[in-house]
This record gives C-alpha cells, sequence and structure tokens, in this order.
C-alpha cells in the first residue's frame, strides 16, 4: 500500500494490484514521544 495523500481528516492510498484478496485492518503509527500503534475501526476489502 501506498500512501498518495494525508492530512488530519482523511488518508488517501493506492492497493498494488497484486494485492492478496481478504479484509484487511488500518493500523497507524503515532508518533508521540513513546510511538504506539493504533488499529482504527475501518476495514478494507480486496476482491
Amino acid at each position: 500500500m501506498k500512501v498518495l495523500k494525508q492530512t488530519e481528516a482523511e488518508v488517501q492510498c493506492r492497493i498494488p494490484d497484486n494485492a492478496k484478496p481478504g479484509r484487511y485492518s488500518i493500523v497507524v503509527l503515532l508518533t508521540d514521544a513513546d510511538p504506539t500503534y493504533l488499529e482504527e475501526p475501518v476495514k478494507l476489502t480486496v476482491e
């Protein structure tokens, strides 16, 4: 996955053509003093 655009309100990305079919979760890496992974309540389905 390649991030094309990122703002405070949205993230636009491109999924590669060779992505395996399935349902994926979005995880964000916070860049605070203590970096933390945050799983978002968003799912991506690749058919």
